[in-house]
């Protein structure tokens, strides 16, 4: 199958998520991630959190491949970055 190369998508920051960067949206849930699993004696919130981002990667990482499914079935190339 043939490629079909993308270039310059590799910056969270240039990564547009429904009007706003995929970027600020991280440091939005970076933070307040922080402020709500750090500093407590219960090791139970930051394992939860850890265990549900996890859950998080794992079904963005599904839909990734699914609609690249969709793009090699409608287009014929493999993507490549």
């Amino acid at each position: 199958m043939e490629s079909y190369y993308m270039d310059g998508v590799n910056n969270p920051h240039d990564v547009d998520m429904f009007g706003e960067s995929l970027g600020d949206l991280l440091d939005q849930f970076q933070g307040e991630a922080a402020s709500q699993v750090t500093g407590r004696d219960d090791p139970m919130f930051l394992a939860q959190w850890c265990v549900e981002m996890r859950c998080i990667a794992s079904k963005f990482t599904e839909l990734a491949d699914a609609f690249e499914r969709q793009f090699e079935n409608e287009f014929g190339f493999v993507i490549e970055s």
